[in-house]
């Protein structure tokens, strides 16, 4: 089954008898980096899958063929989800298309996994509750007035005043961010200007925030848009706020890492990142 709004992909493996549906996902997306790996397999369009999501991709892919080859041996059916726009819209197209019902039965549970770089070979963590925190994408534009750089009197500099807002936006992060409760926030980008004799007119900053629920994301995000504004009109500039993407986070139902995994070897204590683990 593919999507006529996305890159999806759902493929079912059905085995010997009736029985429920269990839904495998692997995301998709490549990002906007250039591999400058010298490897045959490299990529070579400016893309590449820096987060991983090519193994996940191939392990979907794997499972499939393996699940197909053993189709005798479960009951029900496999549906094998190949998602795009992991940070984006991709599971809402895809859901909104249907994918969740393309046996004819709504999945019983659905299972995903994403690579670690920093975890243990050989090592598959989960746990109960979320796993992933809630995101929000959004741009910041500071918009102030345009000059010649002899004369930066007669202009409002808005580079100069977009270093304030994120340097303030970083503070606020590690006064108000608990452990107990995270927030993290990135500036991934900033643009503004064409040459180094010409004070631009606005600059744009492109700000990824995450959080362990969807209320605390929109307190931080309200938090920010309110230093960022009260910045720049105390500089006399102006500040627009658009949020291009906003996603819940990823929380694991109790009984799923019970179910996929038992506790981690010789532990008597269960750890904040490994309350369950599998060796395979």
């Amino acid at each position: 089954m593919t999507s006529e709004k996305c890159s999806s992909l759902a493929v079912v493996v059905s085995g010997a008898a009736e029985g429920p549906t269990v839904l495998l996902r692997a995301d998709m997306d490549g990002l906007p980096v250039a591999e400058r790996a010298d490897l045959g397999y490299a990529s070579s369009n400016g893309n590449m899958h820096a987060c991983g999501h090519d193994l996940h991709m191939a392990a979907l892919a794997g499972a499939v063929h393996e699940l197909y080859r053993r189709r005798d041996e479960f009951a029900g059916d496999v549906l094998a989800v190949f998602q795009p726009g992991e940070e984006e819209r991709g599971a809402a197209l895809m859901i909104a298309e249907g994918v969740l019902r393309t046996t004819g039965r709504l999945p019983v549970a659905s299972y995903g996994v994403h690579v670690l770089s920093f975890a243990e070979s050989g090592i598959f963590y989960c746990r109960e509750g979320a796993v992933m925190g809630a995101t929000i994408i959004f741009d910041l534009e500071i918009v102030g007035r345009g000059g010649h750089a002899a004369r930066p009197h007669t202009a409002l500099d808005p580079i100069s005043i977009s270093a304030l807002v994120v340097q303030a936006v970083q503070t606020y992060v590690a006064q108000n961010s608990s452990p107990a409760d995270p927030v993290v926030v990135t500036v991934g980008s900033m643009v503004a200007g064409t040459a180094a004799n010409v004070i631009p007119s606005s600059a744009l900053l492109k700000v990824s925030l995450r959080a362990a629920s969807t209320e605390r994301a929109q307190t931080a995000y309200e938090k920010i848009i309110e230093i960022g504004s009260a910045i720049c009109c105390a500089y006399g500039l102006r500040m627009d706020s658009e949020i291009q993407v906003r996603v819940g986070p990823t929380v694991s139902d109790r009984a799923a890492p019970s179910w996929s995994a038992g506790p981690p070897p010789n532990s008597t204590a269960p750890h904040p990142t490994r309350t369950s683990s599998s060796r395979r």
